[in-house]
Protein backbone atom coordinates (compact mmCIF):
# COMPACT_ATOMS: atom_id res chain seq x y z
CA UNK A 1 0.00 0.00 0.00
CA UNK A 2 1.62 3.29 -1.12
CA UNK A 3 1.98 6.17 1.34
CA UNK A 4 1.04 9.81 0.92
CA UNK A 5 3.28 12.68 2.03
CA UNK A 6 1.51 14.87 4.60
CA UNK A 7 2.37 18.31 5.96
CA UNK A 8 1.35 19.04 9.54
CA UNK A 9 1.41 22.39 11.34
CA UNK A 10 0.96 22.49 15.12
CA UNK A 11 0.16 25.98 16.37
CA UNK A 12 -0.61 27.21 19.88
CA UNK A 13 -2.74 30.21 20.78
CA UNK A 14 -3.84 31.73 24.07
CA UNK A 15 -6.36 34.23 25.37
CA UNK A 16 -4.29 34.72 28.51
CA UNK A 17 -6.22 32.08 30.44
CA UNK A 18 -6.54 29.05 28.19
CA UNK A 19 -4.12 27.70 25.58
CA UNK A 20 -5.20 25.68 22.54
CA UNK A 21 -3.06 23.58 20.23
CA UNK A 22 -4.31 23.43 16.65
CA UNK A 23 -3.18 20.66 14.32
CA UNK A 24 -3.70 21.42 10.65
CA UNK A 25 -2.75 19.19 7.72
CA UNK A 26 -2.79 19.65 3.96
CA UNK A 27 -4.26 16.16 3.50
CA UNK A 28 -7.01 14.41 5.47
CA UNK A 29 -5.58 11.79 7.82
CA UNK A 30 -6.95 9.62 10.60
CA UNK A 31 -6.16 10.39 14.26
CA UNK A 32 -2.76 9.21 15.47
CA UNK A 33 -2.88 5.80 17.11
CA UNK A 34 -3.92 5.51 20.72
CA UNK A 35 -0.60 3.79 21.36
CA UNK A 36 1.49 6.58 19.77
CA UNK A 37 3.76 7.79 22.62
CA UNK A 38 4.02 11.31 21.17
CA UNK A 39 0.57 12.08 19.75
CA UNK A 40 -1.82 9.51 21.20
CA UNK A 41 -5.30 9.94 19.60
CA UNK A 42 -4.31 13.38 18.27
CA UNK A 43 -6.84 14.73 15.77
CA UNK A 44 -5.75 16.73 12.72
CA UNK A 45 -7.91 19.20 10.82
CA UNK A 46 -7.26 19.20 7.02
CA UNK A 47 -7.50 22.96 6.49
CA UNK A 48 -3.85 23.80 5.73
CA UNK A 49 -3.64 25.60 2.37
CA UNK A 50 -0.08 26.94 2.36
CA UNK A 51 2.84 26.51 4.74
CA UNK A 52 6.21 24.99 5.42
CA UNK A 53 8.02 26.99 2.74
CA UNK A 54 10.06 28.99 5.25
CA UNK A 55 13.28 30.53 4.00
CA UNK A 56 16.11 29.43 6.30
CA UNK A 57 19.50 31.07 5.81
CA UNK A 58 22.74 31.34 7.75
CA UNK A 59 23.43 34.88 6.56
CA UNK A 60 21.47 37.70 5.00
CA UNK A 61 24.79 39.19 3.78
CA UNK A 62 27.49 36.54 3.77
CA UNK A 63 30.45 38.80 2.92
CA UNK A 64 29.67 40.99 5.93
CA UNK A 65 28.70 38.07 8.17
CA UNK A 66 25.29 39.63 8.82
CA UNK A 67 22.69 37.21 10.18
CA UNK A 68 19.28 36.39 8.74
CA UNK A 69 15.83 35.61 10.09
CA UNK A 70 13.91 32.60 8.78
CA UNK A 71 10.46 33.70 7.68
CA UNK A 72 7.41 32.55 5.75
CA UNK A 73 3.62 32.36 5.83
CA UNK A 74 1.08 29.80 6.97
CA UNK A 75 -2.37 29.95 5.38
CA UNK A 76 -5.33 27.94 6.63
CA UNK A 77 -8.92 27.82 5.48
CA UNK A 78 -11.55 29.50 7.62
CA UNK A 79 -14.37 28.96 5.15
CA UNK A 80 -16.57 27.47 7.88
CA UNK A 81 -15.75 30.30 10.33
CA UNK A 82 -14.70 27.85 13.03
CA UNK A 83 -11.50 29.82 13.74
CA UNK A 84 -13.21 33.22 13.96
CA UNK A 85 -13.78 32.88 17.68
CA UNK A 86 -10.01 33.02 18.15
CA UNK A 87 -9.61 36.37 16.41
CA UNK A 88 -8.51 38.18 19.58
CA UNK A 89 -6.23 35.39 20.80
CA UNK A 90 -2.44 35.68 20.80
CA UNK A 91 -0.79 33.18 18.51
CA UNK A 92 2.44 31.72 19.84
CA UNK A 93 4.52 28.68 18.87
CA UNK A 94 4.56 26.64 15.70
CA UNK A 95 6.02 23.31 14.69
CA UNK A 96 5.90 22.19 11.05
CA UNK A 97 6.38 18.48 10.31
CA UNK A 98 6.52 16.32 7.23
CA UNK A 99 5.40 12.70 7.41
CA UNK A 100 3.44 10.01 5.65
CA UNK A 101 0.07 8.36 5.88
CA UNK A 102 -1.25 5.16 4.31
CA UNK A 103 -3.88 5.27 1.58
CA UNK A 104 -6.58 4.78 4.20
CA UNK A 105 -5.32 7.89 6.03
CA UNK A 106 -3.52 6.12 8.88
CA UNK A 107 -0.50 8.25 9.76
CA UNK A 108 2.92 6.79 10.43
CA UNK A 109 4.06 7.03 14.08
CA UNK A 110 4.83 10.63 14.92
CA UNK A 111 8.43 9.75 15.85
CA UNK A 112 9.09 9.07 12.14
CA UNK A 113 7.92 12.52 11.03
CA UNK A 114 10.58 15.11 10.15
CA UNK A 115 10.55 18.50 11.83
CA UNK A 116 10.94 21.27 9.24
CA UNK A 117 10.75 24.18 11.66
CA UNK A 118 10.10 25.11 15.24
CA UNK A 119 9.44 28.79 15.57
CA UNK A 120 7.02 31.57 16.36
CA UNK A 121 3.76 32.90 14.94
CA UNK A 122 2.86 36.56 14.73
CA UNK A 123 0.77 39.10 12.83
CA UNK A 124 -2.41 37.10 12.12
CA UNK A 125 -4.31 38.40 9.10
CA UNK A 126 -7.95 37.46 8.98
CA UNK A 127 -8.93 37.48 5.32
CA UNK A 128 -12.70 37.73 5.57
CA UNK A 129 -14.42 37.60 2.19
CA UNK A 130 -17.96 37.53 0.82
CA UNK A 131 -16.94 36.51 -2.70
CA UNK A 132 -14.91 33.47 -1.66
CA UNK A 133 -13.68 31.35 1.25
CA UNK A 134 -12.26 33.23 4.23
CA UNK A 135 -8.73 32.39 5.30
CA UNK A 136 -6.30 32.97 8.15
CA UNK A 137 -2.76 33.96 7.24
CA UNK A 138 -0.07 33.72 9.93
CA UNK A 139 3.45 35.14 9.58
CA UNK A 140 5.92 32.59 10.91
CA UNK A 141 9.58 32.91 11.92
CA UNK A 142 12.24 30.58 13.18
CA UNK A 143 13.46 31.07 16.75
CA UNK A 144 15.73 33.91 15.74
CA UNK A 145 12.59 36.01 16.23
CA UNK A 146 13.07 35.38 19.96
CA UNK A 147 16.26 37.42 19.97
CA UNK A 148 14.84 40.49 18.24
CA UNK A 149 14.33 41.99 21.69
CA UNK A 150 16.43 44.30 23.84
CA UNK A 151 19.04 42.60 26.00
CA UNK A 152 18.50 45.15 28.74
CA UNK A 153 14.95 45.86 29.83
CA UNK A 154 15.85 47.61 33.08
CA UNK A 155 15.92 51.37 32.64
CA UNK A 156 17.02 54.06 35.02
CA UNK A 157 14.05 55.46 36.95
CA UNK A 158 15.54 58.89 37.67
CA UNK A 159 14.41 58.74 41.31
CA UNK A 160 17.59 59.60 43.22
CA UNK A 161 17.28 61.92 46.23
CA UNK A 162 20.61 63.53 46.98
CA UNK A 163 23.20 60.84 47.75
CA UNK A 164 20.51 58.15 48.05
CA UNK A 165 19.65 55.78 45.21
CA UNK A 166 21.35 54.54 42.07
CA UNK A 167 18.68 55.40 39.50
CA UNK A 168 20.00 58.76 38.31
CA UNK A 169 17.89 61.90 38.00
CA UNK A 170 14.95 62.77 35.81
CA UNK A 171 17.11 65.08 33.72
CA UNK A 172 20.10 62.78 33.13
CA UNK A 173 19.69 59.00 33.25
CA UNK A 174 15.93 58.48 33.42
CA UNK A 175 14.70 56.12 30.73
CA UNK A 176 18.17 55.04 29.63
CA UNK A 177 19.25 51.36 29.77
CA UNK A 178 21.41 50.31 32.70
CA UNK A 179 24.69 49.20 31.05
CA UNK A 180 25.93 45.64 30.73
CA UNK A 181 29.56 44.52 30.49
CA UNK A 182 30.45 41.25 28.76
CA UNK A 183 33.93 39.79 28.66
CA UNK A 184 37.30 41.46 28.29
CA UNK A 185 36.86 45.24 28.38
CA UNK A 186 40.17 46.04 30.05
CA UNK A 187 41.23 48.33 27.16
CA UNK A 188 37.77 49.54 26.20
CA UNK A 189 37.97 53.03 27.81
CA UNK A 190 34.34 53.07 28.89
CA UNK A 191 32.58 56.08 30.37
CA UNK A 192 30.22 54.49 32.91
CA UNK A 193 27.08 56.41 33.88
CA UNK A 194 27.03 58.15 37.25
CA UNK A 195 24.30 56.19 38.99
CA UNK A 196 24.58 58.78 41.77
CA UNK A 197 26.58 61.95 41.16
CA UNK A 198 26.71 63.39 44.72
CA UNK A 199 27.79 60.00 46.11
CA UNK A 200 30.31 59.55 43.24
CA UNK A 201 28.94 56.12 42.32
CA UNK A 202 29.53 54.69 38.85
CA UNK A 203 27.48 51.90 37.30
CA UNK A 204 29.93 49.40 35.80
CA UNK A 205 27.65 46.43 35.12
CA UNK A 206 23.97 45.96 35.89
CA UNK A 207 23.69 43.38 38.63
CA UNK A 208 26.75 41.61 37.34
CA UNK A 209 30.27 41.07 38.52
CA UNK A 210 33.32 43.02 37.33
CA UNK A 211 37.02 42.61 38.10
CA UNK A 212 40.49 43.72 36.99
CA UNK A 213 39.29 47.28 36.68
CA UNK A 214 41.45 50.28 35.80
CA UNK A 215 40.09 53.75 36.58
CA UNK A 216 41.37 56.61 34.46
CA UNK A 217 41.08 60.37 34.75
CA UNK A 218 41.37 62.31 31.46
CA UNK A 219 43.00 59.29 29.82
CA UNK A 220 45.67 58.70 32.47
CA UNK A 221 45.70 56.38 35.45
CA UNK A 222 43.69 57.93 38.29
CA UNK A 223 45.94 56.11 40.80
CA UNK A 224 43.04 55.18 43.06
CA UNK A 225 43.54 52.60 45.80
CA UNK A 226 40.90 49.89 46.10
CA UNK A 227 39.51 49.21 49.56
CA UNK A 228 37.64 46.08 50.63
CA UNK A 229 34.57 45.05 48.65
CA UNK A 230 31.22 45.81 50.29
CA UNK A 231 27.62 44.94 49.48
CA UNK A 232 24.16 46.28 50.20
CA UNK A 233 23.73 48.73 53.09
CA UNK A 234 27.42 48.63 53.99
CA UNK A 235 28.34 49.89 50.52
CA UNK A 236 25.57 52.50 50.62
CA UNK A 237 26.80 53.94 53.91
CA UNK A 238 30.52 53.86 53.13
CA UNK A 239 32.46 57.03 52.30
CA UNK A 240 35.85 56.22 50.81
CA UNK A 241 38.58 58.74 51.53
CA UNK A 242 40.15 60.76 48.75
CA UNK A 243 42.22 58.61 46.43
CA UNK A 244 40.41 55.39 47.36
CA UNK A 245 37.42 53.48 45.96
CA UNK A 246 35.02 50.68 46.86
CA UNK A 247 33.22 48.04 44.80
CA UNK A 248 29.82 46.41 45.15
CA UNK A 249 30.33 43.58 42.69
CA UNK A 250 26.86 42.12 43.26
CA UNK A 251 25.25 45.29 41.92
CA UNK A 252 28.01 46.29 39.52
CA UNK A 253 28.71 49.59 41.35
CA UNK A 254 31.92 51.51 42.07
CA UNK A 255 32.21 54.42 44.54
CA UNK A 256 35.27 56.68 44.77
CA UNK A 257 36.39 59.38 47.18
CA UNK A 258 37.76 62.82 46.40
CA UNK A 259 37.62 64.70 43.15
CA UNK A 260 38.92 63.73 39.71
CA UNK A 261 39.87 66.38 37.22
CA UNK A 262 37.93 65.42 34.10
CA UNK A 263 36.37 62.55 32.16
CA UNK A 264 36.42 59.35 34.21
CA UNK A 265 36.76 56.16 32.18
CA UNK A 266 37.07 52.54 33.18
CA UNK A 267 38.44 49.29 31.78
CA UNK A 268 37.50 45.95 33.35
CA UNK A 269 36.41 42.36 32.90
CA UNK A 270 32.62 42.00 33.00
CA UNK A 271 30.43 39.01 33.80
CA UNK A 272 26.74 38.33 33.21
CA UNK A 273 24.90 35.18 34.18
CA UNK A 274 26.08 32.16 36.14
CA UNK A 275 29.38 30.37 35.79
CA UNK A 276 31.93 33.08 36.44
CA UNK A 277 33.99 35.19 34.08
CA UNK A 278 34.33 34.22 30.44
CA UNK A 279 35.44 36.13 27.37
CA UNK A 280 35.13 33.65 24.49
CA UNK A 281 32.46 34.40 21.92
CA UNK A 282 30.58 31.05 22.01
CA UNK A 283 30.39 31.17 25.81
CA UNK A 284 29.15 34.78 25.77
CA UNK A 285 26.52 33.92 23.15
CA UNK A 286 25.38 31.09 25.40
CA UNK A 287 25.14 33.50 28.35
CA UNK A 288 22.97 35.84 26.27
CA UNK A 289 20.66 33.00 25.22
CA UNK A 290 20.36 31.94 28.85
CA UNK A 291 19.60 35.52 29.86
CA UNK A 292 16.85 35.58 27.22
CA UNK A 293 15.31 32.52 28.92
CA UNK A 294 16.32 29.83 26.44
CA UNK A 295 15.86 26.41 28.08
CA UNK A 296 19.06 24.35 28.51
CA UNK A 297 17.71 21.72 26.13
CA UNK A 298 17.48 24.34 23.37
CA UNK A 299 21.20 25.18 23.54
CA UNK A 300 23.10 22.64 21.46
CA UNK A 301 26.28 20.69 22.07
CA UNK A 302 28.15 22.78 19.48
CA UNK A 303 28.58 25.52 22.09
CA UNK A 304 30.91 23.19 23.97
CA UNK A 305 32.73 21.74 20.97
CA UNK A 306 33.45 24.77 18.76
CA UNK A 307 36.99 26.02 19.33
CA UNK A 308 37.04 29.83 19.36
CA UNK A 309 39.39 30.82 22.20
CA UNK A 310 40.00 34.46 21.21
CA UNK A 311 39.05 36.96 23.94
CA UNK A 312 36.12 39.26 23.21
CA UNK A 313 34.39 42.14 24.97
CA UNK A 314 31.09 43.96 24.52
CA UNK A 315 29.88 47.04 26.38
CA UNK A 316 26.13 47.64 26.04
CA UNK A 317 25.25 51.14 27.28
CA UNK A 318 22.40 51.70 24.80
CA UNK A 319 19.37 49.77 23.61
CA UNK A 320 20.78 46.66 21.91
CA UNK A 321 18.87 43.59 20.77
CA UNK A 322 20.00 40.06 21.48
CA UNK A 323 20.29 39.58 17.72
CA UNK A 324 22.69 42.52 17.44
CA UNK A 325 24.84 41.41 20.39
CA UNK A 326 24.95 37.76 19.31
CA UNK A 327 25.72 38.75 15.72
CA UNK A 328 28.60 40.94 16.88
CA UNK A 329 30.06 38.12 18.96
CA UNK A 330 29.71 35.61 16.10
CA UNK A 331 31.69 37.92 13.82
CA UNK A 332 34.57 37.52 16.26
CA UNK A 333 35.13 33.99 14.93
CA UNK A 334 33.66 34.41 11.43
CA UNK A 335 30.74 32.32 12.56
CA UNK A 336 27.05 32.09 13.13
CA UNK A 337 24.52 31.24 15.81
CA UNK A 338 21.24 29.84 14.48
CA UNK A 339 18.46 27.49 15.59
CA UNK A 340 18.38 24.17 13.79
CA UNK A 341 15.17 22.65 12.42
CA UNK A 342 14.24 21.37 15.86
CA UNK A 343 14.65 24.84 17.37
CA UNK A 344 17.93 24.02 19.15
CA UNK A 345 20.54 26.80 18.98
CA UNK A 346 23.87 25.85 17.40
CA UNK A 347 27.07 27.75 16.64
CA UNK A 348 29.54 27.20 13.84
CA UNK A 349 32.31 28.85 11.84
CA UNK A 350 32.14 29.75 8.16
CA UNK A 351 34.85 27.85 6.32
CA UNK A 352 35.51 26.93 2.72
CA UNK A 353 33.76 23.73 1.60
CA UNK A 354 35.72 20.63 2.58
CA UNK A 355 35.36 17.02 3.59
CA UNK A 356 32.93 14.41 2.30
CA UNK A 357 29.74 15.57 0.59
CA UNK A 358 26.50 14.92 2.45
CA UNK A 359 24.72 14.84 -0.93
CA UNK A 360 25.75 14.60 -4.58
CA UNK A 361 23.63 16.56 -7.04
CA UNK A 362 24.20 15.64 -10.69
CA UNK A 363 22.65 17.09 -13.82
CA UNK A 364 19.72 14.69 -13.60
CA UNK A 365 18.85 15.72 -10.04
CA UNK A 366 18.79 19.45 -10.80
CA UNK A 367 15.25 20.72 -11.35
CA UNK A 368 16.42 24.30 -11.80
CA UNK A 369 19.57 26.32 -11.14
CA UNK A 370 20.39 30.02 -11.09
CA UNK A 371 23.04 32.37 -9.72
CA UNK A 372 22.32 33.25 -6.12
CA UNK A 373 24.85 36.05 -5.48
CA UNK A 374 26.76 37.43 -8.45
CA UNK A 375 28.97 39.54 -6.15
CA UNK A 376 30.67 36.40 -4.86
CA UNK A 377 32.38 36.05 -8.26
CA UNK A 378 34.30 39.26 -7.51
CA UNK A 379 37.01 38.59 -4.91
CA UNK A 380 37.98 41.06 -2.21
CA UNK A 381 41.30 42.88 -2.51
CA UNK A 382 41.22 44.25 1.03
CA UNK A 383 39.60 43.09 4.25
CA UNK A 384 39.70 45.25 7.36
CA UNK A 385 38.88 43.75 10.73
CA UNK A 386 38.11 46.37 13.34
CA UNK A 387 38.81 45.34 16.94
CA UNK A 388 39.58 46.64 20.46
CA UNK A 389 36.88 49.29 20.32
CA UNK A 390 37.55 52.50 22.23
CA UNK A 391 34.13 53.41 23.59
CA UNK A 392 35.17 56.95 24.58
CA UNK A 393 37.04 58.79 21.83
CA UNK A 394 39.13 61.58 23.39
CA UNK A 395 40.82 64.55 21.75
CA UNK A 396 43.76 66.52 23.07
CA UNK A 397 41.52 68.95 24.96
CA UNK A 398 40.04 66.01 26.89
CA UNK A 399 43.40 64.65 28.08
CA UNK A 400 45.63 65.19 31.06
CA UNK A 401 48.88 66.96 30.26
CA UNK A 402 50.96 63.86 30.93
CA UNK A 403 49.00 61.91 28.31
CA UNK A 404 49.20 64.45 25.47
CA UNK A 405 51.61 63.39 22.73
CA UNK A 406 51.94 59.80 23.95
CA UNK A 407 50.98 56.53 22.28
CA UNK A 408 48.06 56.42 24.70
CA UNK A 409 46.75 59.73 23.32
CA UNK A 410 46.93 58.40 19.78
CA UNK A 411 45.00 55.28 20.79
CA UNK A 412 42.29 57.33 22.49
CA UNK A 413 41.80 59.47 19.39
CA UNK A 414 40.52 56.51 17.35
CA UNK A 415 37.38 54.45 17.93
CA UNK A 416 38.83 51.23 16.51
CA UNK A 417 42.11 49.50 15.96
CA UNK A 418 42.39 47.67 12.68
CA UNK A 419 43.95 44.52 11.25
CA UNK A 420 44.17 44.37 7.46
CA UNK A 421 44.53 41.66 4.86
CA UNK A 422 45.34 42.81 1.31
CA UNK A 423 46.12 41.22 -2.03
CA UNK A 424 47.94 43.39 -4.61
CA UNK A 425 47.53 40.55 -7.11
CA UNK A 426 43.76 40.67 -6.86
CA UNK A 427 43.76 44.48 -6.95
CA UNK A 428 45.68 44.38 -10.23
CA UNK A 429 43.61 41.60 -11.78
CA UNK A 430 40.16 42.84 -10.74
CA UNK A 431 39.58 46.60 -11.13
CA UNK A 432 36.23 46.22 -9.36
CA UNK A 433 37.55 44.06 -6.53
CA UNK A 434 35.74 44.56 -3.24
CA UNK A 435 36.91 46.05 0.03
CA UNK A 436 35.21 44.62 3.12
CA UNK A 437 35.12 45.92 6.69
CA UNK A 438 34.07 43.69 9.60
CA UNK A 439 33.43 45.09 13.08
CA UNK A 440 34.27 42.59 15.81
CA UNK A 441 34.43 42.36 19.63
CA UNK A 442 37.98 40.97 19.50
CA UNK A 443 40.49 42.63 21.81
CA UNK A 444 43.92 41.29 20.74
CA UNK A 445 45.85 42.33 17.63
CA UNK A 446 47.01 38.79 16.89
CA UNK A 447 43.45 37.42 17.00
CA UNK A 448 42.20 40.22 14.74
CA UNK A 449 44.97 39.63 12.22
CA UNK A 450 44.29 35.89 12.24
CA UNK A 451 40.62 36.60 11.51
CA UNK A 452 41.49 39.05 8.72
CA UNK A 453 43.79 36.44 7.14
CA UNK A 454 41.14 33.71 7.37
CA UNK A 455 38.56 36.01 5.79
CA UNK A 456 41.07 36.77 3.05
CA UNK A 457 41.24 33.05 2.31
CA UNK A 458 37.42 32.94 2.16
CA UNK A 459 36.60 36.10 0.21
CA UNK A 460 39.90 36.85 -1.51
CA UNK A 461 39.16 34.32 -4.24
CA UNK A 462 36.38 34.16 -6.81
CA UNK A 463 33.52 32.16 -5.34
CA UNK A 464 30.29 30.87 -6.81
CA UNK A 465 26.87 30.93 -5.22
CA UNK A 466 23.96 28.95 -6.63
CA UNK A 467 20.28 28.53 -5.96
CA UNK A 468 19.44 24.94 -6.85
CA UNK A 469 16.10 23.14 -6.77
CA UNK A 470 16.18 19.40 -6.12
CA UNK A 471 13.82 16.64 -5.07
CA UNK A 472 12.74 16.77 -1.43
CA UNK A 473 13.80 13.60 0.37
CA UNK A 474 15.26 12.64 3.73
CA UNK A 475 18.81 13.54 2.68
CA UNK A 476 18.09 16.96 1.16
CA UNK A 477 15.69 17.77 3.97
CA UNK A 478 18.27 16.84 6.60
CA UNK A 479 21.09 19.04 5.28
CA UNK A 480 22.49 21.16 8.12
CA UNK A 481 22.89 24.85 7.38
CA UNK A 482 26.46 26.08 7.65
CA UNK A 483 27.84 22.61 8.36
CA UNK A 484 27.06 20.30 5.45
CA UNK A 485 28.49 20.42 1.95
CA UNK A 486 27.15 19.01 -1.32
CA UNK A 487 28.87 18.00 -4.53
CA UNK A 488 27.23 19.81 -7.46
CA UNK A 489 27.95 18.61 -11.00
CA UNK A 490 26.15 20.39 -13.84
CA UNK A 491 28.29 20.03 -16.97
CA UNK A 492 25.91 22.01 -19.21
CA UNK A 493 27.20 25.16 -17.46
CA UNK A 494 30.67 23.83 -16.56
CA UNK A 495 29.73 23.66 -12.89
CA UNK A 496 31.50 21.06 -10.79
CA UNK A 497 32.64 21.38 -7.22
CA UNK A 498 31.97 21.14 -3.52
CA UNK A 499 29.63 23.74 -2.04
CA UNK A 500 28.56 24.62 1.48
CA UNK A 501 24.83 24.75 2.26
CA UNK A 502 24.05 28.27 3.48
CA UNK A 503 20.30 28.33 2.89
CA UNK A 504 17.32 26.03 2.47
CA UNK A 505 13.68 26.47 1.57
CA UNK A 506 11.68 23.24 1.88
CA UNK A 507 8.52 22.68 -0.19
CA UNK A 508 9.54 25.40 -2.67
CA UNK A 509 8.76 25.88 -5.52
CA UNK A 510 6.50 22.84 -5.05
CA UNK A 511 5.72 20.62 -2.09
CA UNK A 512 7.90 17.78 -3.43
CA UNK A 513 10.92 20.05 -3.94
CA UNK A 514 13.47 21.97 -1.88
CA UNK A 515 15.50 25.03 -2.87
CA UNK A 516 19.11 25.04 -1.65
CA UNK A 517 21.50 27.98 -1.46
CA UNK A 518 25.04 26.78 -2.10
CA UNK A 519 28.33 28.66 -1.73
CA UNK A 520 31.85 27.58 -2.51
Amino acid sequence: MSATRVLLAEVTATDGVSTNTFRWTDTPIRPFAATDPDRANALCDPRLLEGGDVSLDVYADLSRLEGALGAGDLVVSNADGSLSGYRTWRWQDIGIYLGRAAQDGTPDPFATWTCLLKGRVERPQWEVRTDGPSRLRLAIHDKRADIEQDVQTRLYLGTNVGATGYEGLSDDLKGKPVPLALGDLTKANITPPRANGPAQVLQINDGGDFTTETIRDRGGDANLVRDADLTGAAFDAASPVSGHYLRDRTRGLLKYGGGLGGTVTVGMQGTIGAGGYTATAPALIKRLLERRGTPPGDIGASFGTLSAPAACGLWLPDATTYAEAIGALARGFAGWAIPDAAGVWQVGRLTAPSGPAALTIDQYAVRSIEVDDSESLVPAKKITVRYARNYTVMREADLAGAVIGTDRARELAEEWRTAVWTSPTIAAAYPNARELTIDTPLVAAADAQALADSLGALFGVARESWRVVVELDEVSLGLRLGDDCVQLDYPQQAISGLYRVIGKRPLTPARHLVTLRLWG
